[in-house]
């Protein structure tokens, strides 16, 4: 085995936020959904995942990993909240822990927020194929560790 080249790279190069999200995410558009529109550079990448059209309106807490998103926002009239986000069909929303509809957008999707105090709740729930895929898996590897089993214990009888 002979290297082409060696790169002069440290873990960090790979893992940094900033990194992963312009280089590394800008590799993979093939997986977004035909009518998001994708930054083109990096200053078009969004700083935010939760954004407030409204003056108004102030975005008190945000949390999020890879499957879910929480925020408390405050307004003082209706507010439409953007998610900086791809939109998929199995991303679901909570208002207050009641669930609401989101609206797809060109950079992701949005939701409608009355006035007041409230929670935001976004979550990315299994499709059915990974249910089914997640089942199948358990099936087979009870398969394989019952397999194991039955054959030690043959193997001590005999």
């Amino acid at each position: 085995f002979k290297p082409q080249t060696i790169l002069q790279k440290n873990s960090d190069d790979y893992t940094r936020y900033d990194i992963l999200k312009w280089n590394t995410s800008k590799i993979s558009d093939e997986y977004l959904p035909k009518k998001f529109i994708a930054p083109k550079s990096e200053q078009e990448v969004p700083i935010k995942k939760i954004i407030i059209t409204n003056r108004n309106a102030k975005v008190l807490e945000e949390k999020s990993d890879i499957k879910t998103l929480h925020a408390s926002v405050t307004s003082t009239e209706e507010s439409v909240v953007k998610v900086n986000l791809a939109y998929f069909p199995f991303w679901i929303a909570f208002l207050d822990n009641k669930r609401i509809s989101l609206s797809e957008e060109k950079q992701g999707m949005s939701l409608r927020v009355p006035k007041g105090s409230h929670s935001i709740d976004i979550f990315f729930i299994e499709t059915p194929v990974e249910k089914f895929s997640n089942a199948i898996s358990l099936v087979g590897l009870f398969a394989l560790f019952a397999g194991i089993i039955l054959s030690r214990k043959k193997m001590t009888n005999e």
